[in-house]
């Protein structure tokens, strides 16, 4: 039976995902993990032979995830006191005080920041000699797409992981990127496809009818035994977004 968290708040919305996807003994990682909800979440379903690895750039937000995981008692949580990219580097975060979530390498026009420099690792470069992960969290406001440029071994490889992230125009319009063009490579990358997740459940969405809103996606490589059962045990999911 899993133990509680000893958080303030009820399961992430995207908890359904995750449950459907992990199992004790799996690896999960988590880009942009804020204060932790979801690496927590995950560390409660990989148990402790599995890992969960949280990088959240942002210092004072990072204190509180490590605090939070010190708390619940994970041991198989690593905080990763880095951002993610397409190479290795430095970039320069700007944090919103008292909002870390909107944290960004953009100013914004409509909240005062603060700039924060970061380090920049990459995911093929970081498990490189680990275990690859079952599945993966991005929540970058934005930068996406560098994430996944630089996870590229693993989309390709024989065992590509699962991947939510949010689908949010005006993050990729900060950013200079496109919805598209995300889907796109994901595609060319490792055969993924995009499926919306909504109250509805699962759909299928098209790199030829990209949604112009916001909202959470899930990638998987159709076609690939453990990703068509993850669909079909999703497949009856109602998510409360």
């Amino acid at each position: 039976m899993l133990e509680p968290l000893r958080l303030r708040f009820g399961a992430p919305s995207l908890a359904p995902v995750f449950d459907a996807a992990l199992r004790p003994g799996d690896t999960f990682v988590d880009i942009g993990a804020n204060i932790g909800v979801y690496a927590m979440w995950a560390a409660r379903l990989v148990g402790d032979r599995g890992r969960v690895f949280a990088f959240e750039p942002v210092p004072g937000t990072r204190a509180q995830l490590e605090r939070n995981v010190v708390e619940n008692g994970f041991s198989q949580v690593e905080v990763v006191p880095k951002g993610v990219g397409a190479e290795p580097s430095t970039l320069t975060l700007h944090v919103v005080p008292g909002s870390s979530g909107l944290s960004s390498r953009y100013a914004r026009d409509d909240a005062a920041s603060v700039a924060v420099e970061v380090e920049v690792a990459t995911l093929d470069a970081f498990f490189a000699g680990r275990a690859a992960p079952r599945a993966m969290k991005i929540d970058v406001e934005g930068m996406e797409l560098d994430v996944l440029r630089g996870a590229a071994g693993l989309l390709a490889s024989p065992t590509p992981p699962a991947i939510v992230f949010e689908a949010h125009a005006p993050h990729f319009d900060r950013a200079g990127t496109t919805y598209a063009s995300i889907l796109a490579y994901l595609r060319d990358a490792g055969g993924y496809r995009v499926f919306a997740l909504g109250p509805r459940g699962v759909c299928a969405e098209s790199v030829d009818a990209v949604r112009p809103g916001s909202g959470d996606v899930l990638a998987v490589r159709t076609g690939w035994g453990p990703h068509d059962e993850l669909l079909a045990r999703l497949s009856r999911v109602r998510f409360q977004l």
